[in-house]
């Protein structure tokens, strides 16, 4: 099976190079956006910012139930894993890879994404990290910030997204040397 596993902090390009890596090998894409736990959560949400209130309650219900579909998506079907957590919940990743990008660089994204000003981009940035991170540390005992089990850290504020799914796809059918087209 091809597992590739990528996290980040916030606005590091997960979702967009896991898009592009899903298609280019044409591989399942896990993430947030399509799961199941995620959309029923989503229809509870009443305050408008669902990330934060999902992080910051630290739900063990729904973080179990995410997980594992995630689990199971992933021990079924070669794929992409773009969810923070992936690296540490999906057993026997291909490759584990850990996005990150200047700060400066990840408010700009989100202030394009979200329609925020640059300020209140940084804002949210900073706060999210830090949510997430205490989150994780609070569910699961994992320190976003100890990534000895990564393969590879790419800097994706200096790689175009193209160059960051090429080197990812190499990466990853090379270790596994399998061929899906």
């Amino acid at each position: 099976m091809l597992r590739i596993c990528i996290s980040g902090f916030t606005d590091t390009g997960k979702t967009s190079i896991g898009n592009a890596i899903s298609k280019d090998l044409n591989i399942m894409h896990i993430t947030k956006y399509g799961s199941a736990a995620y959309k029923d959560f989503k229809k509870t949400e009443t305050q408008g910012n669902e990330v934060y209130n999902i992080l910051q309650t630290a739900n063990k219900e729904y973080a179990d139930s995410f997980d594992n579909e995630v689990k199971t998506l992933a021990k079924n079907n070669n794929c992409v894993v773009t969810t923070w957590i992936g690296p540490w919940i999906v057993e026997e990743p291909t490759i584990r890879v850990w996005l990150y990008a200047p700060f400066d660089e990840r408010a700009r994204r989100c202030s394009v994404e979200r329609k925020l000003s640059i300020e209140d981009a940084k804002d949210y940035v900073t706060k999210k990290d830090a949510i997430n991170s205490k989150a994780f540390m609070d569910l699961y005992g994992i320190d976003v910030n100890k990534r000895e089990n990564f393969d590879i850290e790419i800097n994706t504020g200096k790689s175009k997204l193209e160059e960051t799914v090429s080197l990812i796809s190499m990466l990853a059918m090379g270790k596994e040397k399998l061929i899906f087209r």
